[in-house]
């Protein structure tokens, strides 16, 4: 897992609270370069986004949306 600021000086962290639809694709933009599973803060925009409806994840992912 990343840890520390991204290269652009964003966290790779989990969201101290809980993403909004609107907070998680900020984040999902902020963090294009990381990968799900790998970066805490764009995992947890990814579940937030599954859940909200606004991404249909592909099987292979499936294993990051779950809790």
């Amino acid at each position: 897992m990343q840890q520390g600021l991204c290269s652009l000086g964003w966290s790779y962290e989990e969201p101290a609270e809980v993403f909004t639809v609107d907070t998680a694709h900020q984040a999902m933009r902020q963090h294009r370069s990381c990968r799900v599973g790998e970066c805490p803060r764009k995992t947890e925009a990814f579940r937030i986004l599954v859940a909200a409806g606004r991404i249909v994840p592909d099987e292979r992912v499936e294993k990051y949306v779950r809790q």
